[in-house]
């Protein structure tokens, strides 16, 4: 398949383009990599250009506003059946993602991470050097973090969980677990068992230490939310 790329050095530049509210030329500078059909970007684009829209609505909102996390969420299930077509070595290439990040993200980018670009830190979130920050890598990884078949509705059902997400699911074996990732979710969702952020941080402590000894991939949907519970008790 054929697709389009950018390097470092092209992505920084871009960015900084960007920023400055320059006229950008992302799709003449980018890198073609490799041979055949090329890769077919409707269905992201119809999807993002819904989601453009839905911002304006969302920023409106003044219930949900503040939750930039629940909206990343929502976009990251609606992304997540494009980004599952496409062929492993593309996902594999950082210069995709790259190349997603600057043409079909910005929108997002900026405002999601309004706050670190603000302080000059935008190339964790554009340059792909750490996967579970790059933006459209992220919201990929967030989805199928919970990925039972073609569901991934979990990604999308928790209210101001930036915190969860990142630290305790993406940054973490956890995240590689679908079945204990969900389970993660439910007790998230359950007022009378839900934790607040620094309980969670000792739970997911307990958790992370389990992988030493056993391979939380290897649970069913029913042991995993045994092991949560127990966990949680």
């Amino acid at each position: 398949m054929r697709y389009p790329t950018l390097n470092s050095g092209q992505t920084d530049e871009l960015v900084r383009q960007l920023l400055r509210n320059e006229e950008t030329s992302v799709f003449t500078a980018a890198l073609w990599k490799g041979h055949g059909e090329t890769i077919d970007f409707e269905e992201l684009e119809e999807t993002v250009e819904d989601f453009q829209d839905r911002l304006t609505e969302f920023r409106d909102d003044q219930t949900l506003s503040a939750d930039k996390d629940l909206f990343e969420g929502r976009l990251a299930e609606s992304l997540f059946a494009f980004f599952d077509s496409v062929p492993i070595e593309v996902l594999d290439d950082a210069g995709f993602w790259r190349y997603l990040c600057v043409h079909y993200f910005w929108w997002f980018v900026s405002w999601r991470e309004s706050g670190p670009l603000a302080s000059g830190n935008a190339a964790a979130y554009t340059n792909a050097a750490q996967n579970t920050e790059q933006i459209p890598l992220r919201l990929y990884l967030r989805a199928k973090a919970v990925r039972r078949g073609d569901d991934v509705s979990p990604s999308a059902e928790l209210h101001q969980s930036s915190d969860f997400w990142r630290s305790h699911v993406l940054r973490v074996r956890t995240g590689t677990a679908p079945e204990i990732t969900r389970a993660l979710v439910e007790m998230q969702k359950d007022d009378d068992r839900h934790l607040a952020t620094d309980a969670m941080r000792a739970y997911a402590r307990k958790l992370n230490r389990i992988w030493t000894n056993v391979d939380l991939n290897l649970l069913n949907e029913d042991e995993a939310k045994r092991l949560i519970d127990e966990l949680r008790d």
